[in-house]
């Protein structure tokens, strides 16, 4: 949702106030108060993002989709 800031690793700016991790789903919606930015290593199972929105990684951080269970 980006509710509250562009932290990534903030529970607060995600649906169901948990942090994506390798099993989540993500979608960045097209309208949102604050798009994501990775400030550190982060997963998720699958990504989608809408045209129109955007998720930033920062140098020397990653971003693993997993596409698979653990």
């Amino acid at each position: 949702t980006g509710a509250q800031d562009t932290a990534w690793e903030n529970q607060n700016n995600w649906s169901e106030n948990l942090v994506p991790d390798e099993l989540t789903e993500t979608i960045i919606p097209a309208v949102t108060t604050f798009y994501p930015v990775i400030n550190s290593e982060a997963a998720c199972f699958s990504l989608f993002i809408y045209p129109a929105a955007e998720l930033r990684l920062n140098d020397g951080f990653s971003l693993q989709v997993t596409g698979k269970q653990p």
